[in-house]
């Protein structure tokens, strides 16, 4: 054996990586890589070979691509032998002895140290916050449209060119799960012209609502911006503190929380019980007869502020990505900053 190439597009995480190892110049390759950067991944894909299965895509179910070739040969199962990793249950302080001198050792230990442990807080919270069993990781790799590898490294230069800066929309992931928006059977309903179509209809009767209310105001106040200020109006005590609001159009005084929320419920809902929009909404709904698209149905049919977002598609994948990275905005800050001593 002189060359194995390996070529993997989807596969357990791993959005792509092609490699050629080259044994006829080294008899051995030892790859290294922090907690998270696709080894267990890795070892799953050839695992899977080994038992004759294919590797997959777990989470997106997107078209996966695996080819192994030895010496321009496909590999053979019995040419594979997997030792199953235990790394959760044992996490070495010493991994890098072997790899460098003491002294730069125990400044690799030191900062991979920190860093993996701002990682770990960081996708933690992205799991609060997404309230979802999947990994955080995959969904962020396939937002940035890069290897789990590359994640961090990708991150901190969106950030640095402004990302949190961005539009954001708010998502209650209590209510609709991140899978149920963002697939490729979504994706692909709303990428339809026809569909599109519908979509782009009730954009357009949405706008001319927002455009009567005395409140909201279109591409610069929704209610999903009103629900956001009600919450952070709530979290810093500005009616605990007894101020009050004011609301353009709305001839009374707002003393609390509750009344702020009840207030922009009445226009929401002013909104959304309009006969000509709910007419357009059943067009949409009536397109949606793929059983993959029932968990979409039912997520726009009780929250209907995402429809015209769906314009869009990546712009609006987008616009949920800021948010969720600014309420993981502390996780994130340490995280960066651990990132930029490496």
């Amino acid at each position: 054996m002189n060359k194995v190439d390996i070529k993997f597009e989807n596969c357990y995480g791993i959005k792509k990586l092609e490699y050629s190892f080259d044994f006829s110049k080294h008899s051995n390759y030892l790859i290294y890589a922090s907690n998270g950067m696709m080894k267990t991944s890795f070892t799953k894909i050839f695992k899977a070979l080994s038992t004759s299965k294919k590797p997959v895509d777990e989470i997106f179910a997107r078209k996966t691509f695996c080819e192994v070739k030895v010496d321009n040969v496909d590999i053979d199962k019995e040419q594979i032998f997997v030792i199953n990793s235990y790394e959760d249950e044992y996490i070495s302080p010493n991994s890098a002895k072997l790899m460098v001198h003491k002294e730069l050792r125990n400044q690799y230990d030191k900062v991979v140290t920190g860093l993996n442990a701002a990682k770990d807080a960081f996708f933690d919270s992205l799991k609060v916050i997404l309230q979802d069993t999947n990994d955080p990781l995959i969904y962020l790799s396939d937002f940035l449209e890069c290897t789990t590898i590359n994640v961090i490294e990708k991150l901190a230069k969106q950030v640095d060119e402004g990302l949190l800066k961005e539009d954001a929309f708010s998502i209650d992931f209590s209510k609709i799960k991140y899978y149920d928006i963002f697939n490729n059977d979504v994706e692909k309903f709303v990428s339809d012209p026809k569909n599109l179509l519908q979509i782009e209809e009730y954009e357009k009767r949405y706008n001319e609502l927002l455009s009567k209310s005395p409140i909201f105001k279109r591409g610069v106040f929704s209610h999903n911006n009103a629900e956001t200020i009600t919450d952070n109006l709530t979290s810093n005590g500005f009616f605990d503190a007894e101020h009050t609001v004011f609301l353009h159009g709305i001839d009374k005084e707002i003393k609390t929380a509750e009344d702020l929320n009840s207030t922009i419920k009445v226009e929401k809902e002013k909104i959304f019980s309009d006969e000509k929009l709910k007419k357009k909404f059943d067009k949409i709904n009536s397109a949606l007869g793929k059983r993959s698209l029932i968990k979409f149905r039912a997520a726009i049919e009780n929250n209907q502020e995402i429809i015209p977002q769906l314009t869009n598609y990546n712009i609006f994948k987008r616009k949920v990505w800021v948010k969720i990275l600014q309420l993981a905005q502390n996780e994130l800050n340490v995280v960066l900053m651990e990132y930029n001593k490496c």
